[in-house]
């Protein structure tokens, strides 16, 4: 028996409802703080090990909260999504940095007043937006900046609150969404006190998190969400299990939102399709993009393809530092606008997308060719206060190390054990196996190319592996990869750098590629497509079905066809985590 399914279904979560989480992990800490007490285990109480223990522990409790918020009105089928490629004012190492994360949040309420004039109803921001990549990152230096973030229960509206506790750069962001009656979505380093004398309390008596947080078009504080997947972020704390906030808008979408390093992973980014339902995902990221895979843009719509959601990403603008790329996503119908800039810059991206309620399905297309045609728009942002930032041309890429990868030239003219190319008049076929850890991969590819083409095109490689990764030393994971790739030279060390398709006539066309693969392990595979100006492919150039075989033991397939020839292709695979 073969079941079919859209959406991945790793992962687990665990819910406790509660109406103010923020007075439940206080409470938690006090009374786990008093039953050690109790217990005559002050001594272990002093040791960093137990603190942190005991910290997490309770924030287990406070971390598995389901916030659902906002209302529903199904009136409509069509949204206008905005979502912001910034490039932001960095610190200096003299100015404030409230005073830098406050003109900032200025920028972002003129990024707002121009989505309004294209009618958006929800606009994002990218995460560390506010308070850049350069501030000091010590516990000193955070409990400076960061924000106290008045609880989404409590329905507080910094724009008209007189508490003169509220940051500043809170009201202004809570103007602006109210004066542009938007939806509008914030990343900020957040920050929460505690009682000395309870357990997991720091010694400066803060905790940072880096969350994200909305205001409804009254400028009231809607939801929050702290980032669970932390990505060289020491000083910042992550929760046990993730908090699966979830808020519905008055134009009918059911979001939900998560940061960065996070879409990576089953919790959150697959649960909170598969188990609260959301159909429209909020992502603000600083993503450092790593050819030939995890490019920024070819991650998110390979996430938005996979989980067959809608996915508004505001990526941080830094591209000589690996930073940059954002996009507005609609599941199976691909990309409706994205931006991949190769110098410093600021874009609004506008695109419309259909609202998927409970109980609707999106339209699936017969045929490549009746997929919509995206619409949207990139609109450049120029700005008065603008510093004048040494300008470097072109993006900066991480490079996956693929020696470990067993690998295949498609030009190779002999058979090997793996490979076998078999001639089909002026074109040629392909094919490529690799069995090895519960995971196989099975890739054909028809391809042709001029015999007297001058040398200097792109080399590509058919590959596959299933093993451990290390991402950048912070996180190990298990990965199974299936496809092909464009590589600089015959090396296999080229195979993660960008290559050159500027000699035309040196170009392999790929005429077709059917990939397959079956797993044991099932996890949602990320379709990762990329061409040679870092871009991911249309939604009518590619198809993809997936299905667990539960006759076989539930063996997980996976097909992916190029519908379209191209001749600048860099990858299309399948990699899964």
């Amino acid at each position: 028996m073969t079941v079919m399914k859209k959406r991945g279904k790793r992962g687990f979560s665990r819910s406790v409802t509660t109406a103010d989480p923020e007075k439940l992990i206080l409470h938690q800490l006090k009374m786990r703080a008093i039953r050690f007490a109790r217990k005559k285990m002050i001594s272990t109480l002093c040791s960093c090990r137990g603190l942190m223990l005991l910290f997490l522990t309770a924030c287990a409790i406070f971390a598995t909260t389901v916030i659902v918020t906002g209302f529903l009105n199904s009136g409509r089928d069509k949204y206008i999504a905005a979502v912001v490629e910034y490039s932001p004012l960095e610190w200096d190492g003299i100015e404030k940095p409230k005073e830098m994360i406050l003109r900032n949040a200025n920028r972002y309420a003129k990024i707002i007043e121009r989505a309004a004039k294209e009618n958006a109803d929800i606009i994002v921001f990218p995460e560390c937006g506010l308070t850049t990549l350069n501030l000091p990152v010590t516990r000193e230096g955070i409990s400076t900046y960061a924000t106290f973030i008045p609880n989404p229960v409590e329905k507080r509206t910094p724009c008209t609150d007189k508490d003169t506790g509220l940051a500043e750069h809170l009201r202004v962001l809570s103007c602006a969404a109210k004066n542009n009656n938007m939806y509008v979505v914030v990343n900020l380093d957040e920050k929460i006190s505690c009682d000395a004398d309870m357990q997991g309390c720091p010694k400066d008596r803060l905790i940072f998190f880096n969350t994200n947080i909305v205001f409804d078009r009254n400028g009231t504080i809607l939801s929050k969400y702290r980032k669970f997947n932390l990505f060289r972020e020491p000083e910042f704390n992550s929760t046990i299990f993730p908090i699966y906030s979830v808020f519905k808008t008055d134009f009918g979408a059911t979001f939900g939102m998560f940061i960065c390093f996070d879409i990576l992973f089953a919790q959150p980014a697959e649960v909170i399709v598969s188990k609260y339902k959301v159909t429209d995902i909020l992502y603000s990221t600083a993503w450092f993009s790593e050819l030939p895979f995890l490019t920024a843009v070819q991650t998110q719509a390979g996430y938005s393809y996979s989980m067959n959601v809608n996915l508004l990403a505001s990526g941080y603008n830094r591209p000589d530092l690996y930073s940059g790329g954002s996009g507005i996503y609609a599941g199976e119908d691909g990309p409706i606008v994205t931006t991949m800039p190769d110098s410093r810059t600021t874009r609004l991206l506008v695109g419309e997308l259909t609202i998927y309620g409970t109980g609707r399905r999106r339209p699936v297309c017969d045929y490549a060719d009746s997929c919509p045609t995206p619409r949207g728009k990139v609109i450049d942002m120029q700005f008065n206060d603008t510093y004048h930032y040494p300008q470097k041309t072109g993006i900066v890429f991480y490079k996956d190390d693929l020696t470990k990868y067993t690998s295949k030239f498609i030009e190779e003219a002999i058979s090997y054990e793996h490979s076998v190319i078999q001639p089909l008049g002026d074109d040629k076929e392909t094919n490529f196996e690799y069995s090895r850890n519960g995971f196989n991969c099975s890739i054909t590819v028809t391809w042709t190319r001029d015999k007297d083409a001058p040398e200097g095109g792109p080399v590509y490689r058919l590959l596959a592996h299933s093993g451990v990764r290390s991402f950048s030393g912070v996180r190990n994971a298990y990965i199974e990869v299936c496809a092909l790739v464009a590589c600089a030279d015959r090396s296999i060390e080229s195979c993660g750098k960008r290559p050159s398709f500027d000699i035309v006539d040196s170009r392999t066309k790929i005429k077709n590629i059917n990939i397959h693969t079956e797993s044991l392990n099932i996890t949602t595979p990320f379709v990762s497509t990329l061409d040679e100006n870092i871009y991911p492919l249309m939604g009518n150039e590619l198809s993809f079905i997936e299905s667990i075989d539960t006759f076989r033991g539930n063996i997980q397939k996976t097909y992916l066809f190029l519908e379209k020839p191209k001749d600048n292709l860099i990858t299309f695979g399948v990699y899964k985590l």
